[in-house]
């Protein structure tokens, strides 16, 4: 019986009692009444039985029959002439019995009244609770046994749970992938296993092998098993946290390597064209009267400067893509003269390296919806990756055509090629600053990630394809073609022509005196008019005496900053039409807004190239003259 329905002893004592007084009803009544008293009997869950003497069995039920048949138990004889002789019950303990040598040993409590002429038995099978106890498990354990490889016992625990019986052996309760562990435990080690209930579903339990216990054989096996279910599913999900913890750490260490590692790749590419810059201005300084030296000091220093305004850029660009804050202006514009543009700025570096530029646009391309300057940007980084990573000799094919979907355009190249653990994470910020081929080649590795950015702003999508190593590169974009017609904004190519702002008055407010100093020379030589101020303060005092039609003014300047400066001008009735443009290092959309906030007709972020920075202003001045303006 399970532990939780008491005392057995107190069971057995009272099932005696009721036994004993049906046992003399039945001894008074008629046949008829005798039956339903035998009815009553048989509903008792312990072993009943009525015996005249030591011997003869006079009323039994059918658990008797299933317990003894119709043996009469030594111990049971010696209770039932103790209680004859004495006139009262008496309690027999731990009755040990074998019906079948072969069988496992069983074990009832029993107690015998005397009933006149009769004694009455109740008997309490309590092998399960002795079983239990001698292997030291609890009475709610899975206990079974198996002698010479054939189960012959199974505590009432087992059947209640499994439902079954193990005529065909133990193990086919077991799940499959537990039953090894199980059949190779040792004597005296546990293993935890899922045991099938009778519902079907596989509860964990800790199974016991237990050692020889000296029963009936050497052969004999016991086997216990206790349910650890919640605890297995806590002790998972502890495991789990822990496999999480430790990912998580590894991959923040991961992480913070690759910082490092990018932020070392950083510094050292600003600091390559910042010494480039320094030694040629030496060399331009000592030698200003060699003209061949005075061109190559002067191409090198605005190559350096030019590709230290790139990087800033792409830190830029890669900053606000992985913010979600990098934006496109989407207008109707022509891919074909997009394309074109790139394909005309890289075709002369890709002859300087004998590279064979191959263009294979079946069609016109047509329109898409898009902002010009990034897809711009997206096909000269592409172009650009080809031409670096191709050796002399090699071939990079550009194809275009339209298809159902859209536009697709391919840059493939016959160069150094994609390992294939390297293509998942090419396009991940951050993630390429220590790879060899980056590295070898220089840059940041931040292009690729941006031009995929700005590629899904665009609806339209970025891949990478190589067969491998040595192999070639082949990327692929896909747009989605253009569905209302507009004005078409084309893109600018690069001019040998320079800007003209003949006559126009211009007051440059800036705190830099170097920055002023350029500005002012490469402005008069544009034919302006220039004055210059190195503070609001002053800027404020030459207003009036200069008269401005354009102001150029700095943001981050000392007392007091360029917002502030614009906003008192645009309170005066007399400036408020004065066209404003800021020229500053601060170049996020965030900065945008507020100097737009501010009353600055345009926002340009330094390093600015000079004919741009032209055109503004040429584009401001047109604003304030037209019709809608006036």
């Amino acid at each position: 019986m399970s532990e939780g329905a008491g005392d057995p002893v107190a069971h057995v004592e009272w099932a005696g009692r009721i036994a004993h007084l049906l046992i003399e009803q039945w001894l008074a009544a008629d046949k008829k009444q005798r039956v339903a008293i035998a009815a009553e009997l048989e509903r008792s869950p312990f072993a009943v039985a009525a015996l005249r003497g030591a011997s003869e069995l006079v009323v039994v039920t059918d658990a008797w029959r299933r317990l003894f048949g119709t043996m009469i138990p030594v111990g049971v004889r010696a209770a039932i002439e103790l209680a004859s002789n004495t006139g009262s019950p008496a309690r027999v303990a731990d009755l040990a019995f074998r019906r079948d040598p072969e069988a496992f040993e069983r074990t009832c409590h029993a107690i015998a009244h005397p009933a006149g002429e009769l004694t009455t038995v109740a008997c309490h099978d309590i092998t399960d609770d002795v079983v239990a106890r001698r292997v030291g498990a609890p009475v709610t354990a899975l206990i079974w046994s198996c002698n010479r490889g054939t189960c012959d016992w199974a505590n009432a625990a087992w059947f209640n749970y499994t439902g079954g019986s193990l005529a065909r052996g133990w193990t086919i309760f077991i799940h499959p992938d537990d039953v090894a562990a199980c059949q190779s435990a040792q004597a005296g080690t546990d293993v935890d296993a899922r045991i099938r209930a009778s519902h079907g579903e596989y509860r964990w339990h800790r199974v016991h092998r237990v050692g020889q216990m000296h029963l009936e054989s050497d052969t004999r096996q016991l086997f216990t098993a206790a349910d650890v279910h919640e605890a297995h599913a806590a002790r998972k999900q502890l495991a789990n946290a822990l496999d999480r913890e430790r990912a998580a750490r590894a991959e923040a260490e991961k992480a913070n390597q690759s910082k490092d590692q990018f932020l070392a790749v950083v510094s050292h590419e600003l600091r390559a064209p910042v010494a480039t810059l320094m030694m040629w201005e030496k060399v331009l300084r000592d030698h200003a009267d060699d003209v061949e030296l005075r061109k190559r000091s002067i191409d090198a220093i605005r190559a350096s400067a030019a590709a230290q305004a790139r990087l800033v850029a792409d830190l830029l660009d890669v900053s606000r893509a992985v913010s979600g804050k990098l934006h496109v202006e989407r207008t109707r514009i022509s891919l074909d003269d997009v394309l074109g543009s790139a394909l005309q700025a890289i075709a002369p570096i890709a002859r300087a390296k004998q590279l064979e530029l191959v263009t294979q646009i079946e069609r016109k391309l047509g329109k898409v919806r898009g902002d010009a300057n990034r897809l711009l940007q997206v096909f000269e980084n592409l172009l650009s990756n080809a031409v670096k990573f191709t050796p002399a000799g090699g071939r990079i094919t550009v194809s275009g055509k339209r298809e159902a979907q859209g536009i697709v355009v391919a840059v493939a190249d016959t160069g150094i090629g994609i390992p294939a653990d390297l293509l998942p994470k090419l396009f991940q910020p951050f993630s390429q600053s220590d790879d060899i081929v980056t590295r070898a080649q220089g840059g940041l590795g931040l292009g690729l990630a941006i031009a995929r950015e700005i590629v899904a702003l665009h609806d339209g999508e970025l891949t990478a394809a190589s067969p491998g190593p040595g192999k070639g590169a082949t990327f692929t974009i896909r747009l989605p073609p253009a569905v209302k017609r507009a004005v078409s904004t084309p893109v600018g190519v690069p001019t040998t022509v320079s800007p003209r702002l003949d006559g126009v008055k211009i007051l440059v407010v800036d705190d830099d005196d170097r920055l002023r100093g350029a500005l002012t020379t490469l402005l008069h030589r544009a034919g302006a008019v220039v004055e210059v101020a190195e503070s609001a303060a002053e800027a404020r005092r030459l207003l009036d005496r200069f008269a401005p039609e354009v102001l150029l003014c700095d943001i981050a300047m000392p007392e007091e900053d360029g917002y502030t400066f614009v906003r008192k001008l645009r309170a005066d009735p007399q400036r408020r039409r004065l066209p404003a443009l800021a020229l500053t290092a601060y170049a996020s959309d965030l900065d945008r807004a507020d100097s737009a906030a501010a009353g600055f007709d345009r926002h340009i972020a330094k390093p600015v190239e000079f004919e741009h920075l032209v055109a503004s202003i040429e584009g401001v001045l047109a604003e304030r003259r037209s019709p809608e303006d006036a």
